[in-house]
């Protein structure tokens, strides 16, 4: 909800990324000079990267052609995977400025009947990142559209680990994840970035079976990366 405002490289949920991104949205308008998008502003990274299982119900607008519903600008070889927009309050794109030789599939633009319906939370319920099933996703009929109840991403040897629904305090965002793989020396990272998409911490969370609870500084966004 609310706006996100800045100058280049500017998204609803990250400001630059190359890293994975998977299982988040974004429902507040997205504004900037150059490469905005309603996700990322600037993806990198090449064919390493990948943004899955995302939307953005609000709208990305800057002053140059570089602004999409999902990405802003994309470099070459990156992907996106089971991503959405809401075409009615973003009349851009999927991706404003697109890399030769990326690989985009499963997205597009939907109306705001359709992402407030069952479907779409069973279809984002559906979707995977290569061998990792991504979940959690309930409906929300106040805001309009899905949110993350809770997150589980699992792999063919069981789960990977599980994050709780964020809880909004004065300080900040409190994330738990519990890591639960029976892979020996499984972990998954977090990280945070300021409101230019600067990483500005990385933290490193062990797949131990405990639950592990982090503070995202009010606002700053966070992101998942495994």
């Amino acid at each position: 909800m609310g706006t996100v405002t800045g100058v280049e490289n500017v998204g609803g949920v990250v400001g630059s990324t190359s890293s994975d991104v998977f299982n988040c949205y974004s429902t507040g308008t997205v504004t900037g000079t150059e490469n905005v998008g309603g996700v990322v502003g600037h993806q990198s990274g090449y064919s390493s990267n990948g943004l899955y299982n995302c939307y953005s119900a609000g709208a990305a607008a800057c002053e140059d052609s570089s602004a999409g519903g999902l990405i802003g600008f994309q470099e070459r070889f990156c992907k996106m995977t089971d991503c959405w927009y809401n075409s009615e309050t973003c009349e851009k794109p999927a991706v404003g400025a697109e890399g030769e030789e990326c690989k985009n599939t499963n997205i597009g633009g939907l109306t705001s009947a359709e992402m407030a319906s069952d479907e779409f939370v069973a279809r984002l319920n559906q979707a995977s990142r290569e061998d990792v099933v991504l979940s959690g996703w309930v409906a929300d009929p106040e805001l309009g559209s899905p949110t993350l109840g809770s997150f589980q991403a699992t792999t063919p040897d069981g789960p990977a680990y599980v994050s709780t629904s964020p809880a909004i305090t004065e300080k900040g965002t409190v994330l738990t994840i519990r890591g639960d793989s029976e892979i020996p020396g499984a972990l998954c990272w977090v990280a945070v970035y300021d409101k230019a998409g600067k990483m500005t911490e990385l933290f490193r969370v062990e797949a131990d079976g405990q639950a592990h609870e982090l503070l995202i500084p009010a606002g700053q966004s966070w992101s998942v990366i495994t």
